[in-house]
This record gives structure tokens, sequence and C-alpha cells, in this order.
């Protein structure tokens, strides 16, 4: 094989692997998120460790808008964590980062550092 066909392939295996990457996160963000994140009015998204998820937007109270369990909230923030290619663990409980895809801020705290899991967008 020549050089600019290995470099093609690598570079579409590449591709792929962002795109599977990429599709797992918007699963992992479900619907509710995924909406808010498109509303130019939303301010943040918050995740409280007792599950409940809750937005804030222009000129409005914070709103609860939905409930996420701690697991799907680990995967989440870990699958994050790894499309940037760091770590979160019981050792390492805290990411700070951009979320990819979006670029907002996002804030995430895993146990010990918390009662539960919980993040901010």
């Amino acid at each position: 094989m020549s050089d600019a066909s290995l470099n093609g392939f690598a570079s579409s295996a590449r591709g792929e692997q962002h795109r599977r990457a990429s599709s797992k996160l918007e699963r992992e963000l479900g619907p509710v998120i995924r909406a808010c994140l498109a509303d130019p009015s939303v301010i943040e998204i918050m995740l409280n460790p007792d599950g409940r998820l809750w937005v804030e937007r222009a000129g409005r109270d914070m709103e609860p808008i939905g409930v996420m369990t701690a697991s799907d909230a680990e995967r989440l923030i870990s699958t994050i964590a790894g499309n940037l290619g760091k770590i979160i663990t019981y050792e390492h409980p805290a990411l700070e980062c951009r979320l990819p895809g979006y670029g907002s801020r996002f804030a995430a705290m895993l146990p010990p550092g918390a009662d539960g899991p919980m993040f901010t967008i």
C-alpha cells in the first residue's frame, strides 16, 4: 500500500472514530439537554447530586426539566472526559472543560467530591 493510501485509511478511521464519539455524546446528552443547548435563551443547565436537572433561561428563574440517574450522569461525564483525552475517577473527581461539539463551559464533579454526580453547562 502506498503512503497516500495509508494516510487516507488513517484519516478515514479517525473520521469514523470522531463520528462514533460524537454520536455517543449526543445519545448520552439526551433530547432534553440537547434542546436546552439549542435554545439561545438558556443561560445554564445544571444537574444536582440528587439527579434533578434544572435550566435557567434569560429573565426567568431556574426551573426543573427532568431527572438523570447517577449511572447515566457518570456515563455522560466519563464520555465527555474521554472525548477530550481526560480521565475522571474517584481519585480525580473534578472535570472542567468545553463541551465537545458545543463549546459551552462544562464543569462536573463525581463522588467523593460531591454526594452524587453533578454538572453545569
